[in-house]
């Protein structure tokens, strides 16, 4: 499954919806990771009535989430929930991201998931074995 830019604006739009609807958005900072969580995150930025204070990690370089404790009332964004790892690397440091929205674009519903967010929004579950190529994966 390839999608473009313009396929993905609705999905963004949800997701921000999603954020301004329930009140937990603003004036949160959103925490988001690199690659496809930040691209993720400029999308959902558009649609959002503010201007949001984000913070772009790589999970893996989580040393002890003293970072994420900073920040009051975070809400995470990333592209696609599917084997749960960035969801477990970041829960192992900052246990405290069970409490807190977790956004995507996809939820992949995988079997072997190591962990779910409890507070998963997904605006589209796809199936497990669709692969999902992202535009800004393609080269032009």
């Amino acid at each position: 499954m390839q999608f473009t830019y313009q396929e993905l604006r609705p999905l963004a739009k949800l997701l921000a919806e999603r954020l301004v609807a329930d009140g937990s958005g603003y004036p949160r900072p959103i925490v988001t990771f690199s690659r496809g969580g930040l691209d993720t995150t400029a999308l959902v930025a558009r649609f959002l009535p503010w201007k949001p204070y984000v913070l772009a990690f790589d999970p893996g370089q989580l040393v002890n989430g003293m970072e994420l404790r900073r920040l009051p009332n975070p809400v995470f964004i990333d592209d696609l929930l599917d084997t749960g790892s960035t969801y477990g690397m970041v829960h192992r440091v900052f246990p405290g991201i069970s409490a807190l929205p977790y956004l995507v674009l996809f939820d992949k519903q995988h079997a072997n998931r190591i962990a779910t967010p409890p507070n998963l929004f997904a605006a589209r579950t796809v199936q497990t074995e669709d692969w999902i190529v992202f535009p800004w994966e393609v080269e032009s």
